[in-house]
């Protein structure tokens, strides 16, 4: 009986005239008849017909188990548990909420937030640095190819902001945080008083994620790191928070987080 379904399935099913139904029943039935018992439902899949076609599929199968991951806006371990525990979920996913922090495992792991200063943060970084180098090779090449990505992490890692729990639980049932626009500072956090280097990592300037990235590289240890960052600071952070605020920049930038620094702040941390 398998056969004729897995044969069935060797066609290209996408962009053909197969009734939908029979497209998704194909494609499941390879699962089931392949040996797989468990089957992963797709939290989304372009159509919310399809993804119910293919929940109803799979819970009436009596060849698979039904596992259903919760993803979406995922940004604290708040979230994740909100997930398991309220709505059934078998699992939870995360994408861009582990590329802002990717400490996120630990604090669904532990059950509570880890707010890492921004030296403790550029440690991370540099454990992320030593994996590049490790896997794409130290030398000049290696560092071609780690720059493909390298200074893309931070267009991430500048949107961390240190919420506190009552922030958290204030919106995890209502909005996620990961779907509201965020300023420089949160929870009433003072920007005058943010150091240089903690003002730097939160700067969304492609050009300051290029020179932080290389100063990261660059460095032997995170107390070299943090010590050329401080000085990227103190020489470009009034240039890069400007550009940050140019309209056309923060209208075609892809991050979730606006940057509502005045003249007056950016002074003061450069003067810092």
């Amino acid at each position: 009986m398998a056969a004729p379904w897995i044969s069935a399935t060797r066609m290209r099913l996408t962009g053909t005239s197969l009734p939908l139904l029979l497209r998704i029943w194909t494609s499941l039935s390879l699962v089931c008849f392949s040996g797989d018992d468990r089957v992963v439902c797709p939290p989304s899949v372009g159509s919310s017909v399809y993804c119910f076609v293919w929940v109803v599929l799979i819970i009436n199968n009596p060849f698979v188990d039904l596992l259903a991951p919760g993803n979406g806006d995922v940004l604290t371990h708040m979230d994740a548990a909100v997930r398991l525990q309220n709505y059934g979920c078998t699992a939870v996913m995360t994408g861009r909420g582990a590329l802002i922090k990717p400490w996120i495992f630990k604090e669904f792991r532990e059950g509570k937030a880890w707010r890492p200063t921004a030296e403790e943060r550029v440690g991370v970084y540099m454990q992320l640095v030593s994996h590049m180098k490790e896997h794409f090779g130290a030398d000049d090449m290696g560092r071609r190819k780690a720059f493909y990505f390298l200074p893309w992490h931070f267009s991430f890692f500048c949107r961390y902001r240190p919420f506190s729990d009552d922030t958290i639980l204030q919106t995890t049932m209502m909005k996620p945080l990961m779907t509201q626009r965020q300023g420089l500072t949160t929870d009433g956090e003072d920007a005058s008083l943010l150091s240089p280097l903690e003002y730097l990592l939160r700067v969304q300037d492609e050009g300051a994620h290029e020179a932080i990235a290389a100063a990261l590289w660059d460095s032997d240890s995170v107390e070299e790191a943090i010590t050329t960052l401080c000085d990227l600071a103190a020489c470009n952070l009034k240039t890069w928070q400007a550009a940050d605020r140019e309209p056309s920049r923060r209208n075609n930038r892809s991050s979730d987080y606006a940057d509502d620094a005045t003249d007056e702040e950016i002074e003061t941390h450069v003067a810092g």
